[in-house]
């Protein structure tokens, strides 16, 4: 049962585990790579104290089989141990990724230099089901030349941690997000998961430019703790096939 290659496909990574700190090369990483005998391969990335150095090790698995790699979960506390890992987003790096996770908690950095915005030479990402919270979308299609084009074939969407008004909420981002979506031709599953809007904030962040189209349809709008005017923004400005795709509002305490 040990030399079956599926038992070796999962890959977790824990910043608090002994081997955290080393390269893949010496890590009992490099053996689960090996016995997974060129099987796709799932990986995990958990938050934890010593992220930052652990980021390194996360980045050599996806250099080394990066075109294995069709799940990909990355959760960090700092935004800055995100970036150490490198650009995830890039299809060039996850050439068969089918679905990719993406939350950091805090912003160490604030936002990127999009002076050189990244083109990924207009390839067109195997990704269909992402889920990212807002900040980290923000970047990405604020440094991305036509983010449509890489990500075009996403059919599930699901944006977490909106608050406008907070620390690293663009003043367009709800414009811009909405502008996303409805480049999206294939989406069919919308979620947003704590989208804490106050009314108060509609005046400001809520602004959105006059569209030729409808609002975006979608075939199932999911929307998880969320504020009234959050809910009421979004309903505005998507769609859904029916309203009873539309989950009932929750607050949280």
């Amino acid at each position: 049962m040990v030399g079956e290659p599926s038992l070796w496909t999962t890959i977790v990574i824990t910043p608090d585990s002994p081997f955290s700190s080393l390269r893949l090369v010496d890590s009992p990483l490099a053996s689960y790579l090996l016995r997974s005998n060129g099987r796709p391969l799932s990986v995990y990335f958990l938050p934890g104290s010593r992220e930052q150095a652990t980021a390194a090790l996360l980045a050599d698995v996806i250099e080394k089989d990066g075109h294995r790699i069709q799940a990909l979960v990355v959760c960090t506390r700092w935004k800055s141990s995100l970036l150490r890992v490198g650009c995830i987003m890039d299809p060039q790096r996850l050439p068969k990724l089918h679905r990719l996770v993406i939350k950091s908690t805090i912003d160490d950095v604030g936002p990127p230099d999009i002076t050189l915005p990244a083109t990924f030479h207009d390839t067109l990402s195997t990704l269909f089901a992402l889920s990212i919270n807002a900040v980290n979308l923000f970047d990405f299609l604020t440094s991305t030349e036509h983010p449509q084009d890489i990500l075009g074939l996403l059919t599930s969407l699901k944006i977490t941690d909106l608050r406008p008004g907070a620390a690293g909420f663009l003043e367009d981002g709800l414009s811009m997000i909405i502008g996303f979506i409805d480049s999206l031709l294939y989406l069919a599953v919308l979620e947003f998961d704590d989208f804490q809007m106050a009314e108060r904030h509609l005046g400001i962040y809520g602004r959105v430019p006059p569209r030729a189209s409808a609002p975006t349809q979608v075939q199932t709008l999911k929307v998880k703790s969320t504020s009234p005017s959050g809910r009421s923004f979004l309903l505005h400005h998507v769609s859904p096939m029916s309203e009873k795709s539309v989950h009932p509002c929750e607050r949280r305490n």
